[in-house]
């Protein structure tokens, strides 16, 4: 008998315990609707892999990115400014021309610079 009421103990515990997680999760769904997923990783683009895959990305489910920008000698510029190297317009030109000629789809709360509420 004794081994007989813990398993049903345990079977009703676990039961409470999968119907909480079912009302929190619809809660937590509510709660998130209209927000967007940003993709951040070691996997970040630059601007050069930006304008040459633009059409790839646009595809993906996320609602922006992180990216970096890399200088017309190849350096990482999120890196350079840690370092005691005085940065120039100049080191943005090859970036700044990138996304200049990035051919993206305007859509509302994905456009550049737009803000997600």
């Amino acid at each position: 008998m004794t081994h007989r009421f813990s398993t049903m103990l345990l079977v009703s515990l676990l039961g409470a315990v999968g119907l909480m997680t079912a009302a929190e999760l619809s809660q937590e769904k509510d709660r998130l609707k209209g927000k967007k997923l940003i993709e951040w990783g070691w996997d970040e683009p630059d601007t050069k892999f930006m304008r040459d895959n633009i059409e790839k990305m646009e595809q993906l489910p996320f609602g922006g990115l992180v990216f970096h920008a890399t200088s017309g000698k190849g350096d990482n510029l999120a890196w350079e400014v840690w370092g005691s190297k005085k940065l120039t317009p100049d080191d943005f030109k090859q970036a700044a021309a990138d996304l200049q000629a990035t051919a993206h789809t305007e859509r509302p709360g994905r456009s550049p610079g737009a803000q997600n509420r």
